[in-house]
């Protein structure tokens, strides 16, 4: 959070036309954070020592997220004070199919593996009652 409001500062104070650049640092590094943030926590609580899939998924998920969101941010905030290229909203737009896209396969997949558990586990456990 730090980083990103420095880089809404520089974009805020800076007298050239190129305030998109303290941006996109603040953007990427958003998601950056969140992804390696995930992965970290979820290695720091578990009892394995690897990265697992439904950590990556996570990590992937939150990434997309928190970038989109802050992207979104910076559009709504940037536009009040400069004029936004036709490419800012082009590339909103297309980014919201984007998030909407990855967040569907994250819940249909995480709803599907734990649906497989619970009949692997639900038909183990018939097996040995007979």
């Amino acid at each position: 959070m730090l980083i990103n409001g420095l880089c809404i500062l520089l974009a805020a104070i800076i007298p050239t036309g190129y305030y998109w650049y303290p941006a996109m640092f603040g953007i990427a590094s958003t998601g950056l954070i969140v992804f390696f943030g995930v992965i970290i926590q979820n290695l720091r609580s578990g009892t394995e020592k690897e990265i697992s899939s439904e950590s990556m998924r996570l990590a992937t998920a939150g990434l997309i997220t928190s970038t989109y969101i802050a992207l979104v941010a910076y559009c709504v905030f940037l536009a009040e004070t400069f004029k936004l290229a036709a490419f800012s909203e082009t590339l909103v737009t297309n980014f919201t199919a984007v998030v909407g896209t990855v967040l569907a396969f994250f819940f249909g997949s995480s709803a599907y593996i734990e649906a497989r558990t619970k009949t692997e586990k639900k038909g183990s456990s018939e097996k040995k009652a007979e």
